[in-house]
């Protein structure tokens, strides 16, 4: 910017945020400062390290897209918004106008308001990478998560041609992409859990397990059973192609099927995506399968059925409380809270550069005021000596703000805490 002449269309491609600029016409009395349009990144969440299954459940049904549309469309303080779903977490990420604008946000969702865990700042970006690296997840290291996160990229909402917060979540995957150099071994997920205490209950034999669901999930059970387990996979609209039966060694029925595939099957994996129960009690044949996993949220299994003493249930928050999974590692931690700092330095970069934009124009705006104002009162000037002094006004305002600006930036670029770089902002606030 420092050097360039600054003309409207300058700043317009600059202007990364909706937020309107306030100007020398304001209504707003004299010497008051317009609000800086440096906007806060925030997420609320709920998941099961801080709640139950149930409530869980009810946030995550209750969270519509329908929902979050009205709430965005409601309100015009949320520039963005996006919502994560995985199999034990609900989180909504918002890139807003201003903190004020989280409490209504946080209001706005269903359920009690302090059922909603709070973040905002560097602190969105760190667990954000954490969760996209798996860190957070039941299994860590997991990477599964990354589609449901690239998922809620796709279905962000967002006001004008800018995408902030889609372009963070996808940096946070693409970092753990370039992570997985760094580890060896087969990555740990959900699936494998399940696999390996099908097999641990079964050391000795093939368990007839029945997966309900043949989607990603259902299919990555299956594969990793395969050869030590007789697997049946219920599907509900396709059947799962030949080809890919016999990758994963196993065979596919229609869900017309079910208590047929029950009377049979010793073990239970559900693993489908439903809105409800896919089964129930009485969907159970006597005596039936002892031993049931469902890892569905909502549940697919209805929890009556691990009420008998002859079956066990096994869901996400007993598999989260009860298994003995290592952590992430202290190496990993330090890893995502690098790759997380780096991306919202450059994140508040770009979101502060519509200040700079306003602070430049203001002061575009002044000098041709005052331009203006003193060739009224000097008529005889002739067209050269008119230039000159404009072109003398344009490397005043340049000499006055280009080292400023330089600086500003680096500052913010290098991680420059809130509450400084507000009182920064309050020096070159515009006004009136």
């Amino acid at each position: 910017m420092p050097g360039e002449s600054l003309s409207s269309s300058v700043v317009a491609s600059m202007d990364l945020s909706p937020v309107a600029p306030a100007s020398a016409h304001s209504t707003e009395p004299r010497g008051a400062r317009a609000a800086p349009p440096v906007m806060l990144l925030a997420s609320l969440s709920q998941s099961l390290a801080d709640r139950s299954l149930a409530a869980l459940e009810r946030a995550s049904l209750a969270t519509t897209p329908e929902k979050l549309r009205e709430i965005f469309d409601r309100d015009a303080s949320v520039v963005e918004l996006a919502c994560l779903r995985s199999c034990h977490r609900i989180e909504v990420y918002a890139v807003l106008r201003d903190g004020r604008g989280l409490g209504e946000l946080r209001r706005s969702l269903p359920g009690p308001v302090s059922a909603w865990k709070e973040r905002s700042g560097p602190a969105v970006a760190h667990h954000l990478f954490r969760v996209a690296a798996g860190l957070d997840s039941t299994a860590v290291g997991e990477r599964e998560v990354r589609q449901q996160v690239l998922q809620a990229s796709r279905s962000a909402l967002g006001r004008g041609p800018h995408r902030l917060l889609r372009t963070l979540l996808e940096e946070a995957v693409a970092w753990t992409e370039t992570r997985d150099t760094e580890r060896s071994g087969e990555a740990p997920s959900i699936a494998s859990v399940v696999a390996s205490e099908v097999l641990r209950r079964f050391p000795h034999a093939r368990p007839r397990t029945l997966v309900l669901g043949s989607g990603v999930v259902g299919r990555r059970v299956a594969e990793l059973l395969r050869g030590r387990a007789e697997v049946t996979l219920l599907y509900h609209a396709h059947a799962p192609e030949a080809g890919s039966l016999a990758t994963l060694g196993c065979r596919a029925r229609p869900w017309s099927a079910l208590k047929r595939e029950l009377a049979r099957a010793e073990v239970v994996v559900a693993a489908g995506k439903s809105k409800g129960r896919t089964l129930r009690v009485s969907d159970l044949p006597s005596p039936g399968p002892r031993h049931f996993f469902d890892l569905g949220l909502p549940r697919n299994i209805e929890p009556g059925v691990g009420r008998s003493q002859e079956r066990e249930l096994w869901d996400l928050q007993r598999i989260r409380q009860e298994l003995s999974l290592p952590p992430p590692s202290a190496a990993e931690e330090e890893a995502a809270r690098r790759g997380a700092a780096r991306a919202f330095n450059d994140l508040r970069s770009r979101t502060f550069e519509p200040w700079l934009a306003e602070i430049w124009r203001r002061a575009e705006e002044m000098r041709a005021e005052e331009l203006e104002g003193a060739l009224r009162h000097a008529p005889h000037l002739d067209e050269e000596e008119r230039i000159v002094l404009a072109r003398m006004g344009e490397r005043i305002v340049r000499r006055l703000l280009a080292g400023p600006t330089a600086r500003l930036r680096r500052l913010v670029s290098g991680g420059l805490p809130p509450e400084i770089l507000e009182a920064l902002l309050d020096l070159y606030a515009p006004s009136d």
